[in-house]
């Protein structure tokens, strides 16, 4: 599974697919996250129609750069993967326990 949100906000296009049974699924709507950032180790949603999924993370990284014009900051969350996703046929998956990751970033240069 592959989703993003807010760089593409506003165009055309998104970076979602989900691979079921080696198949992979555009998912072409932009969809909502929810996540507190001020508890990173809350619950991370991502919620759309062909998209219902949390995750539960167990560890966070923080990092950040920042020197005159140059700021790289990233939280970082992983943990574990729960909730459903629909394929190209209108079919749902259920997806429980599959370990990944999240995170948030902020460039500026």
């Amino acid at each position: 599974m592959q989703f993003g949100g807010k760089w593409t906000d506003g165009t055309p296009s998104t970076e979602n697919w989900a691979r079921i049974d080696g198949v992979l699924h555009k998912i072409s709507e932009h969809l909502e996250w929810r996540y507190d950032p001020k508890n990173w180790l809350g619950p991370w949603e991502i919620r759309g129609e062909d998209v219902e999924l949390t995750l539960d993370p167990y560890s966070h990284q923080h990092h950040v750069f920042n020197r005159l014009v140059v700021l790289n900051r990233g939280d970082q969350v992983f943990g574990v993967w729960r909730g459903r996703v629909r394929d190209g046929a209108g079919e749902w998956f259920d997806v429980d326990g599959i370990e990944g990751h999240t995170e948030e970033v902020q460039r500026r240069w």
